[in-house]
C-alpha cells in the first residue's frame, strides 16, 4: 500500500469564514471550495522522490468547529532509481550503470473530517482522511498507458493562522 504523509506546514490557502477569520465562533454553514499549496513526504517504500503538490478541498462545517468533505490532491514526483534495475551501457572497454527513474502523475484523493479548537486569531485543528491514490506512469519511458490505484490514508494536526477575512494559513 503506498501511503504518504503531508508535512504539517503545508502552506494551504484554506478559506475560512469571515467570523473564524475574527475569532468568533463558526456556524454550521455551506461547503467552502479551497486552493491547496503544499509539499508531501512519500512513505520509504513509494520509489518517489518528495514533491509539490496542488489541489482543492471542499469541507462543510458541521456542528461548529466539526468538518467534513471531499479533497483532490495532485503532485508531479519522480521515480528513485536505485528502486529499479540499472541499465548497462557497454562500449569498447568501457562500461557504465545508469540509473534510470521518471516523472510520474500521482492524484490522491477521498474525504477527510477534522475538528478544530478556537485560540483567538489562530485555530488548531486535527484531522483524518481515506481515499485513493492513482499514479499515471510516463507514457513514453513505460511503451504503455497504465495506471495503478490503491487505498491512501492520512491523519495529522496542525495550525490555522487567519491572514484576512476569509483566508487564512496552514
Amino acid at each position: 500500500m503506498l501511503r504518504c504523509r503531508t508535512i504539517a506546514l503545508t502552506g494551504a490557502l484554506a478559506a475560512v469564514t469571515a467570523g473564524a477569520a475574527q475569532g468568533q465562533s463558526v456556524s454550521a454553514g455551506p461547503v467552502t471550495i479551497a486552493p491547496l499549496v503544499g509539499y508531501i513526504k512519500w512513505d520509504e517504500g513509494a520509489a518517489l522522490d518528495d514533491a509539490v503538490l496542488g489541489g482543492l478541498s471542499a469541507p462543510y462545517r458541521v456542528g461548529g468547529r466539526f468538518g467534513i468533505g471531499a479533497f483532490i490532491e495532485g503532485a508531479r514526483p519522480t521515480t528513485l532509481g536505485n528502486y529499479f534495475p540499472a541499465a548497462l551501457l557497454s562500449t569498447t572497454g568501457n562500461s557504465q550503470l545508469f540509473l534510470v527513474s521518471q516523472r510520474v502523475t500521482v492524484l490522491n484523493y477521498g474525504g477527510r473530517a477534522s475538528y478544530g479548537f478556537n485560540l483567538g486569531r489562530a485555530d488548531v485543528y486535527v484531522g483524518a482522511g481515506l481515499g485513493q491514490y492513482t499514479v499515471f506512469p510516463d507514457v513514453q519511458q513505460s511503451n504503455a498507458v497504465s495506471t495503478f490505484s490503491g487505498v491512501s490514508w492520512e491523519f495529522g494536526a496542525g495550525v490555522e493562522i487567519a491572514i484576512g477575512e476569509g483566508s487564512g494559513l496552514r
